[in-house]
Parts: structure tokens; sequence; C-alpha cells
């Protein structure tokens, strides 16, 4: 992959003392973290979403607490310490989760349920209306509808570059839309229903183009559900079962990533222990147990500039983020226990892959996409 040894993990969350938005970031690639989170802005808001620009520079939109959207952004490529000041993007704002992803031509669109907090609602989309090269002059769409009745989304990206919502109804069944083509504005195609009886989802893109969901089903089985083809976007008939007989009791946290050599990773938290097996060819792999169970409201995989994957947990409860554990090598089936806590004054934790630029580098979009295909 292009300039891998380049990126760092960044993490983002709110402060546990004033609610305001701060960034903890590794200090080279595959190196150790920052001692302290570093505040990016005293704005307060109870939601928001990350991703990384055309260019590599981390954004934020938050959910404000004057029922609004705001955004800000790293201000260079170069410099990590310094962001933008806090712009409007208008819109409503009322509670959910956000959820960002970057368009094939490099413009970042934000994607949240326009229904008060408990309720199903329709899903609300804006996005920039180019890249922009200029951090100051960012100029975004206004929000619209794109219909639905979800209580949560996540979005995915097909093999063509369209962006693909996933909402989860309150019946417990998945339904999909997604862009008639990888150009905002283009229009979006009818809702599409996947079935299920689900209680939560991760999406990830594969290396043939395909698009996978993973689940927890209400009755505490996992399955998933793939596109057969690429190009047509056809799926799978039917939901697959994945054996969880090693997993005890309910399924409390489930991540999702894609190893150095393609395959993937999938990781999840029982009542007892932190388990992952991967799914190559040949089929899965069999769960290993790697942890014990630990207080979490947050999990997140990241890859780090090596290829092997690190584990964050964060726990709003006690205002902690820790880097549980890490693959000892690209690839590894079982994880090592890494078990810092990184620091103990942040809340809603989300992570991505900063970039570190060289002067005079220059890297276009589609080195980006190839660049940024795990995040968010």
């Amino acid at each position: 992959m292009p300039n891998m040894d380049l990126t760092r993990i960044m993490i983002l969350s709110r402060s546990g003392k004033d609610g305001a938005l701060q960034y903890l970031e590794q200090t080279k690639p595959n190196g150790a973290f920052a001692p302290a989170p570093t505040a990016i802005t005293k704005t307060i808001f109870p939601q928001f979403a990350t991703n990384v620009d055309w260019l590599g520079r981390v954004c934020v939109v938050l959910g404000l607490t004057d029922g609004t959207f705001g955004f800000v952004m790293e201000a260079s490529e170069y410099e990590h310490s310094v962001w933008t000041p806090p712009i409007s993007l208008g819109g409503v704002f009322h509670g959910h989760p956000i959820k960002m992803k970057r368009n094939r031509d490099g413009r970042l669109a934000v994607f949240s349920i326009a229904a008060a907090i408990g309720e199903a609602g329709p899903v609300s989309h804006a996005c920039q209306t180019k890249p922009m090269e200029d951090p100051t002059g960012q100029v975004w769409s206004d929000f619209e509808s794109l219909g639905g009745a979800a209580q949560s989304i996540t979005i995915g990206q097909n093999g063509d570059g369209t962006l693909i919502v996933f909402a989860l109804q309150a019946d417990g069944t998945v339904w999909f839309t997604q862009q008639d083509k990888p150009v905002p504005g283009t229009g979006w195609s009818d809702w599409a229903g996947l079935g299920g009886h689900v209680s939560r989802m991760e999406v990830i893109s594969k290396p043939n183009g395909t698009v996978m969901l993973f689940t927890v089903q209400k009755d505490g089985s996992i399955a998933t559900r793939s596109q057969q083809d690429a190009s047509k976007r056809s799926w799978q008939a039917e939901w697959v079962t994945v054996a969880t007989d090693n997993l005890i009791g309910e399924i409390s946290q489930m991540g999702v990533a894609q190893n150095a050599d393609g395959s993937i990773m999938l990781v999840v938290m029982d009542e007892t222990y932190l388990s992952a097996q991967s799914l190559t060819e040949a089929g899965w792999s069999g769960w290993l147990h790697f942890h014990d169970a630990v207080p979490a409201t947050h999990m997140s995989i990241m890859r780090n500039a090596n290829g092997a994957l690190d584990l964050f947990v964060g726990d709003d409860t006690t205002s902690t983020i820790t880097h549980l554990a890490t693959q000892p090598f690209p690839n590894a089936p079982l994880w090592r226990p890494v078990d810092l806590v990184l620091t103990k004054e942040a809340t809603s934790m989300a992570c991505v892959l900063d970039r570190t630029f060289v002067p005079g580098e220059h890297l276009g979009p589609l080195d980006a996409d190839a660049r940024m295909f795990r995040v968010g």
C-alpha cells in the first residue's frame, strides 16, 4: 500500500473534564502515544464523527448542544497541532450518533437520524460541495432526507465507490439505500430490505470490492450477509451464521477490520472474554480467547503503520481509554495484551488514521483511497 508507513493512529474524544473535543496521537508511526490528550476546541457537543479528507487531514463533524451540526479539521496536512475554528453546517441535530464517510471524488459526507432519541426516523445527509484544499473555505450542501425509518445506521462503500447506508429498524430488520453513482448529488436508490433480527451491526469492504455486513442477532448469534458481485451489487439470498460455540453469554462489543493480507479479523467481547478469529478464502479460523472481558462503552480496531492491528477500548463510566491488545506481527491469529491506559479523562472515543506528510510530497486522491480503505 502506498505511504502506509507514514500513518499514525489518532484517538479523538470528549474531555472528561469539560466535554470539549481533544485528540491523542502516536508520536510517530508505530510509536507510543503522547502522554496526555491535546485540546482542539472548547465547543461542547454530545456526539461527533471523524474521518480524513482527500489530503489526509483529520476532519470532525460535531453534533452541537444548540441542535445544529459543526465542523473542525486539521489546518494543514503537515502540522497536526493546528486546527481550524469550528464552522456551522446548519441542519437539525437530534442527538443520534453521527456517521462520516468520504466519497470517491474526495468529498466528505455526514449522516445522522432525524428523530428524537429512542425513536426511529429518516436518515439525514449532507456533503462537501467539492474536495477542499483550503481548510478555511469549507462549503457544504444543505441537509437532505434519504427517508427510511432507522434506529441506528452504519455506512459502507461499494466496489464502484458509491456509498451505501444500512439502517437498523425497530423490528430488527436491516434496510439499505445506495448512491446511484459514485458522485454526490446524483441520487439514491429506493430502500431495500435484507431482513434479519439484528441488535447491532458493522460493515467492511472486502479486497474484491464486495461489501460484507456483520451483525449480532437478537438471539445472541452472529450472522453475516455479503454482496455476491461487486459490479452488480447483488446480495446473498440468506444470512450466514458464524459459529459461537466458544463464546459465553451476551456479546457486548463487536469490531471488524482487515488484516494486512486482506483477510478479515472479527473481535467480540462476551461476558467473560475477548475473542477473535479471521476469515480467509478457506473459511473461519476458529475463536481464540486472548483477554478477559473489560468494562467498555466503545471498541475500535485500527491498523498500525507496520500492518499489525491494535485494539482500543473506551469506558465512558470511568472516562478511560485503554490500548488493550495488539497483534505481535501483521496477520497474527492471536493477540498480545497491552493493557496500557492512555488517558483517564476522555469519553466518546473514536479512532482515525492520521497522515504524516513529507514536505514537497504530493498525494493525490487515488493514493488517498488506497491508503484509507479501513477508516470509518
